[in-house]
């Protein structure tokens, strides 16, 4: 394997034949609910089932460590991204209501959305989609380890992490 070399608005293949490309937002320039300015890139997957693209990642180009002729300047601080801390942790964000876990390798993405497990193979062309429900917290934690290797146990959510929730 080796990096994608994305150039704006270009098609980038991976030898498995996954299509990506990095275009501007369609929205064009926006204020977000704080009245900052945001003019954002998005990653976007070509879904071979639909025959169109699909968006998968959005960032503000505010957040680059890039200039826009593409010199390096100096790296932005952690505290730069505060206000996505708001974002994942508001109570409507899944990110604070679900466990979410994934897993990719060159054949299959592995992922774990609160209590289902999905494993998608081959990751590209026509996939099989295998889902389990894990019921018991148990259940929940065996297969954390046996998927991902994450060792956890149900004093997790006394450090932070409620499982509860999943």
């Amino acid at each position: 394997l080796w990096p994608l070399v994305y150039s704006l608005g270009s098609v980038s293949e991976t030898p498995d034949g996954m299509k990506s490309r990095i275009v501007w937002d369609p929205r064009g320039a926006w204020k977000d609910g704080s009245g900052t300015l945001r003019r954002c890139l998005i990653l976007e997957w070509w879904k071979f089932e639909t025959n169109e693209w699909e968006p998968r990642l959005q960032w503000d180009v505010q957040d680059a460590p890039l200039e826009a002729g593409l010199k390096p300047q100096r790296a932005l601080a952690l505290n730069s991204f505060e206000y996505i801390i708001r974002i994942i942790t508001h109570p409507k964000s899944t990110f604070s209501r679900k466990m979410i876990v994934c897993l990719l390798s060159r054949d299959a993405k592995v992922s774990l959305c609160g209590r289902t497990l999905k494993v998608t193979k081959p990751r590209f062309g026509s996939p099989s989609v295998h889902k389990v429900e894990y019921n018991t917290m148990e259940e929940l934690l065996d297969g954390m380890y046996k998927q991902f290797g994450i060792r956890l146990d149900k004093s997790t959510s006394s450090s932070g992490l409620d499982l509860s929730k999943s």
